[in-house]
């Protein structure tokens, strides 16, 4: 009998979920994410990338965050936060939550990113 070993699928949702958390947790005075593990198997596909494919994708969600989030900056800098990633429906939702705002994304199959601020 032939083993047949896994190979990790390499996909563009992990990269760019990963590049969400990491640059929207950066908007907070401190992060800290419930599911750990997640965070380290996105982790892995992110550090599997070109460093110029990074960057690309890095800018393009430091853009929509900086338009999302910029009436929040000044708030959001001093608030700490707890970080909820969970799959479902072939979709990465995390939320960055304070107490008082919530930073919904949403991450698809192909990448795309939708991001919005939420207020109690």
């Amino acid at each position: 009998m032939a083993f047949k070993f896994a190979e990790k699928r390499k996909t563009i949702q992990e990269e760019i979920a990963y590049i969400v958390y990491m640059i929207v947790g950066s908007y907070f005075n401190k992060t800290l994410c419930c599911n750990q593990l997640v965070v380290d198997r996105l982790y892995l596909y992110y550090m599997e990338m070109k460093q110029a494919a990074q960057e690309k994708k890095e800018n393009k969600i430091i853009a929509l965050a900086d338009k999302i989030l910029k009436d929040y900056d000044n708030i959001l800098r001093v608030m700490n936060c707890e970080v909820m990633i969970e799959f479902k429906n072939n979709k990465y939702f995390l939320e960055f939550i304070t107490g008082f705002e919530r930073v919904h994304a949403e991450v698809d199959s192909k990448g795309n990113c939708e991001m919005e601020i939420w207020e109690k």
